[in-house]
This record gives C-alpha cells, sequence and structure tokens, in this order.
C-alpha cells in the first residue's frame, strides 16, 4: 500500500512539476512595457514590425507616456496576463497596476512575432448610478447634512434637542 501512495505521488509531482514559462511573445510584451515605463522608448520601439516602427516614433511614445502618466499616475506592476486571439493574430494583454487605475495594455503580435500594434486603455470604475441619486433628498439643519434613498425606505429622524441621529432601514 505505501507503494501504490507512493507511485501516485511521485506521478502527480512529475506531471505538475514543470514550471509554466512565458510565452516569446508574453516577454516581449512584458519587455515592451517595461521599456515604455522607464522612458526607454526606442529600446520599447525594438519589437515593431516595419509597419508600426515609422507610425509610432520614440516621440510619439513619450506622449503617450506623459498622457497616460497624468490619467493614471506612475507604474506599479503587472497584475495578470491574458493570451488572447483577435482576428487571427496572437494578443498578450498585460493588466497593469499604476498608481491611480489599472491599465490593459494589448500587445497585438504579426505572423513573424513582431510587435504590430499596442494598446494602452486604462479600465476605469464603472460610472455611478445616476438613477440612484436622483431620487435622494438633501436635509439640512444644525449644521448636519444626512441623505435620505426614498427607493430603499430609509427613515432618518432627528431629535434636535440632544442632536442624536436615528436611522431605520426597511430592507425591501
Amino acid at each position: 500500500m505505501p507503494l501504490l501512495a507512493s507511485l501516485l505521488l511521485s506521478t502527480f509531482f512529475a506531471i505538475n512539476a514543470k514550471p509554466q514559462l512565458p510565452s516569446v511573445q508574453e516577454q516581449s510584451a512584458r519587455a515592451m512595457l517595461a521599456n515604455f515605463v522607464a522612458s526607454r522608448f526606442v529600446a520599447a520601439a525594438a519589437e515593431f514590425n516595419d509597419g508600426l516602427r515609422p507610425q509610432i516614433t520614440p516621440a510619439l511614445l513619450a506622449q503617450v507616456k506623459d498622457d497616460l502618466s497624468a490619467k493614471v499616475g506612475t507604474f506599479r506592476s503587472v497584475t495578470a496576463v491574458h493570451h488572447l486571439s483577435q482576428d487571427g493574430f496572437r494578443v498578450v494583454e498585460l493588466i497593469a497596476k499604476f498608481e491611480k487605475a489599472e491599465v490593459s495594455v494589448r500587445v497585438v503580435f504579426d505572423f513573424e512575432n513582431k510587435i504590430g500594434a499596442v494598446y494602452f486603455n486604462p479600465i476605469l470604475p464603472p460610472p455611478v448610478d445616476a438613477a440612484r441619486f436622483d431620487v435622494c433628498e438633501q436635509i439640512t439643519g444644525h449644521g448636519l447634512e444626512f441623505s435620505i434613498d426614498r427607493r430603499r425606505q430609509n427613515r432618518v429622524e432627528v431629535d434636535r434637542t440632544d442632536l442624536v441621529l436615528e436611522v431605520e432601514h426597511d430592507a425591501n
């Protein structure tokens, strides 16, 4: 019995022992992003294909970085990697954590594994539900401000003598 358990465990670890190495495309995408955030724009463009290189110059990459930095702050890390396919081309999506928001960095590879397109798209929080707030009513008094959401049927009562706030919530 111990021999059988030992064989089963050995087989399990032998099958799962191989670490998942990043693909050539993932390594290239990570290198491009690392060079981009470090302001090494010539190095960032090194793996661009012949069609992209004349269009996306190091000067343009510098402008993109300035714009991106103004919106999302400084780069922190890559938090996720997704391997996708788009119109028959391989795509590596790096989810990059920046100071103020995450950014989807999509790197599209041509058939020669050169970078054919790069997209930097900030992942913004979902918009606030405006309909939720148009039913709210503001009550002010004695230097205090309260908000009542009528859809949830919250009741707010203020004892003006002691300035005690009591809230009853009907969870319908």
